[in-house]
């Protein structure tokens, strides 16, 4: 099988929510974004134990603390 060196990228959304994951070589980066807080704890939900991946999420806006912080009991 041949590998590909390539970069893909895959988006997914929703009325108040959407992910957009980029997929490279080696890793994949996943930027979750919604309207408020409440929606994005509602996104995050649902991906939350996909491959641990409530073990990997960080935040980069005030929203996104506010929705990981309630989520934190579950990591």
């Amino acid at each position: 099988m041949r590998h590909c060196d390539c970069s893909a990228s895959n988006r997914f959304a929703g009325s108040d929510a959407s992910i957009l994951i980029w997929d490279e070589v080696d890793q994949a980066d996943w930027f979750v974004r919604a309207a408020d807080a409440e929606a994005l704890g509602r996104a995050l939900r649902v991906i939350w134990g996909w491959d641990e991946m409530g073990n990997r999420l960080c935040d980069c806006t005030p929203a996104g603390a506010a929705a990981l912080a309630k989520l934190k009991p579950l990591r």
